[in-house]
């Protein structure tokens, strides 16, 4: 089920000025976020910059300091108001599984539905169909210990969908599992999402996982929201240095601005690594910017372009290569400046006497 940003629709979570203080340091300052109906909005950002203290105050686990937060349009927390855990018709999945060992597949996922009464043949109807959806059918009658860390995870995911919350929230779900399962298990989200249309907040420091499962993705750094948009948006456009560097790999170019064509919103970047080049910049960029102007331009290696037999141009030498299986990564220096650069083949040709380094202006973006 594709989503489009574009329709309005009902918010699901609404954080309004959060805040939470832990001594003298502000670990969460003041987001602002919300999470539409149906949507896979994603939080990610590094260790220690107040993601999962966020997510454990949707939860409610931690008390907010200050600010609001709204669960499908009710206040949850502020205002005087703070609605228990137990009351907030959530679902969590936890990095460690948190699955009970002494009791079946099927016991764990049902739990939930027995502790409220529901008679046995809709319980099993129920298990039946989470089970199938989370590709757990046939291991009902298994225990935790008999199952692989991916299959535990998804036995987590089916106890916290059976009971059909409003919102799900992921706090580091796959952190514990090896790189191929966490890749698997990715697309599984992913499918489950679309199949389902459930409404996820997801708490991730991998920006793999956040470009693959998320709707939108939140980038947070230092207790605050440094851009909320759409994954290619965040990857492609970024509005700051920090999500340029933490989202992916990139190249950050520093110069200073040497023209302006506001027709095609590009600006004319003179830097250290010779001839001047034209890189693509928001509005706001470009009705902010003027000749002299400091700016960085971030341009992703994969979007970087070498030739040993161009004349011209930013000329550089290969200084390093190292191949990672589907691609190869260089790196070129560009008047003592070092680029990454990655190719999907082999260089042909010779290098000895150097290679001419470009980019097109629509792959290369300013941050100011």
């Amino acid at each position: 089920m594709a989503i489009d940003n574009s329709v309005p629709r009902p918010a699901r979570l609404e954080l309004i000025g959060l805040r939470k203080q832990l001594g003298d340091t502000p670990v969460v300052d003041g987001v602002d976020l919300r999470v539409n109906e149906g949507e896979s909005l994603v939080l990610l950002g590094p260790s220690g910059c107040g993601k999962t203290t966020t997510l454990r105050m949707v939860a409610g686990f931690i008390e907010p300091d200050g600010g609001e937060i709204h669960l499908s349009g009710l206040l949850a927390s502020g205002r005087g108001a703070f609605v228990p855990v137990e009351r907030r018709q959530l679902g969590m999945v936890f990095q460690n599984y948190a699955v009970w060992p002494h009791k079946t597949v099927y016991d764990n996922v049902a739990f939930s539905l027995s502790i409220a009464g529901d008679n046995r043949a809709a319980i099993r109807r129920k298990v039946d169909d989470v089970l199938k959806l989370v590709h757990l059918d046939g291991l009902a009658q298994r225990y935790p210990g008999d199952l692989s860390g991916g299959q535990q995870q998804r036995v987590a995911l089916a106890r916290a969908i059976i009971a059909e919350p409003s919102l799900l929230l992921f706090d580091e779900p796959l952190s514990n599992l090896d790189a191929g399962l966490r890749e698997e298990m990715r697309f599984e989200l992913k499918r489950l999402h679309s199949q389902n249309g459930i409404t996820m907040f997801y708490v991730t420091h991998d920006q793999e996982e956040a470009l693959v499962i998320a709707d939108r993705i939140a980038v947070m750094n230092k207790g605050r929201i440094e851009q909320c948009d759409v994954p290619e948006a965040i990857y492609r456009r970024p509005r700051s240095r920090f999500v340029a560097s933490f989202v992916g790999t990139t190249n950050l170019i520093e110069g200073t601005v040497a023209g302006l064509d506001a027709n095609t919103r590009r600006l004319l970047v003179q830097s250290a690594l010779g001839e001047p080049f034209w890189a693509a910049a928001s509005d706001q960029v470009i009705a902010t910017c003027r000749t002299g102007d400091g700016v960085a331009v971030s341009v992703r290696p994969e979007n970087v372009s070498f030739d040993p037999d161009a004349a011209g141009g930013m000329r550089g030498r290969i200084i390093d290569s190292s191949f990672l299986g589907s691609r190869y990564d260089l790196v070129i220096d560009v008047a003592g400046h070092p680029l990454r650069v990655q190719t999907p083949r082999q260089w042909s040709g010779s290098v000895a006497n150097g290679v001419t380094v470009s980019f097109h202006p629509d792959e290369a973006w300013v941050i100011p």
